[in-house]
């Protein structure tokens, strides 16, 4: 487990509990082909957000591809699946994220289910500071990542360090806003056969606070 301003990586189990690998397994037979899906990109700058809503996996990599093709500005592109609503690692997580970040009254949402194939990734960003923000928590699935593929995660901390964060399951990746901005990007997608999943929630503040 590594620990920084703005900052915490390392695995499910060291951070959430002994038991994280064996609820993530439960969850993470997901039917990734029968699932509709958003196409998530940004021409420009990361910020410059789309979304594309597609009735099937297929149609929306195809989608992708004709993006990748066509746009020679694209900064992110990825997929994810917006309805998936997971809440099964988040319940067991939740007590860690609230007393992690006590002073603040946390929402409890599910989780979406990002997708990075073929050429999928995001350009070097941060993500603005919003106030409710308190942290984004991304927990990964894949279990055929070997070194070579790309999709790694890379964080710079407030020196100027670059910090990998190797798509794996099991792992996590924390980034707390409350803390700093940090800068991150996922490398691009090289490998023909990989399939890049995680479960992705950005943890708020309840608004009724404000």
């Amino acid at each position: 487990m590594k620990i920084g301003k703005g900052y915490i990586v390392g695995t499910g189990n060291e951070f959430f509990g002994p038991d994280y690998e064996n609820i993530l397994e439960r969850v993470s037979n997901v039917n990734y082909v029968g699932k509709n899906y958003c196409v998530f990109y940004s021409i420009g700058e990361v910020k410059n957000v789309n979304r594309t809503e597609m009735m099937s996996y297929e149609m929306a990599n195809l989608e992708k591809e004709r993006l990748i093709r066509e746009e020679k500005d694209l900064v992110q592109i990825w997929l994810y699946d917006y309805s998936f609503g997971e809440k099964t690692i988040i319940n067991y997580a939740f007590p860690t994220l609230e007393k992690t970040w006590g002073r603040y009254k946390l929402v409890k949402n599910g989780f979406e289910l990002a997708l990075y194939n073929k050429g999928c990734f995001i350009k070097d960003h941060n993500d603005g500071l919003h106030i409710p923000r308190v942290c984004a928590l991304i927990c990964y699935l894949t279990k055929n990542w070997e070194k070579g593929m790309g999709g790694e995660l890379y964080i710079t901390d407030l020196d100027g360090n670059r910090i990998e964060v190797e798509p794996k399951f099991g792992n996590v990746a924390i980034l707390n806003f409350k803390e700093a901005n940090l800068q991150h990007e996922v490398m691009e997608i090289t490998d023909n056969n990989l399939l890049r999943t995680s479960l992705i929630q950005i943890i708020s503040e309840d608004e009724t606070n404000y």
